[in-house]
């Protein structure tokens, strides 16, 4: 069985693209370790860096829990497509302008008492600086129209 993943006859208009004219395609391993090794900088630097340069950029943050953790969502408003990390699991991807779903469940066995880290690789940052927000009941959008 053939399972191909990535770029094959990509066109710009109508000429097809070559590999040898000048692009390639990179692998980035997603294991837990390498992301966890990254090296982050304030939220509004790397922004302005990744505006200038139109790539993805990792952003991180860390959150406290003071109570005992309960099942939440993780609303993604703001954020366009990507992939959202909590204390190192890979809680899933994102994107929120294909919907319906805005919000990515969080279950409470993934959330510590006390300090809890995020890391989000968005594909696509917008001219805005987003926020991520724990909220008790999930976005689905409109899933009539679907």
């Amino acid at each position: 069985m053939t399972d191909w993943k990535g770029i094959g006859g990509a066109r710009v208009g109508r000429q097809e693209l070559q590999p040898e004219g000048g692009w390639s395609v990179s692998a980035l391993p997603m294991r837990t370790i390498d992301v966890a090794r990254l090296r982050f900088e304030s939220l509004s630097t790397a922004f302005e860096a990744q505006l200038n340069s139109g790539g993805p950029i990792f952003v991180q943050a860390s959150f406290n829990i003071s109570e005992a953790a309960a099942d939440t969502f993780m609303s993604m408003n703001g954020w366009y497509k990507g992939v959202v990390w909590v204390n190192g699991f890979n809680l899933g991807r994102y994107w929120t302008a294909a919907g319906p779903q805005r919000t990515l469940y969080l279950p409470a066995p993934l959330l510590r008492a006390g300090c809890n880290t995020l890391i989000i690789l968005e594909l696509q940052p917008q001219l805005q600086l987003p926020d991520v927000q724990l909220v008790d009941v999930p976005d689905f959008g409109d899933v009539k129209g679907r």
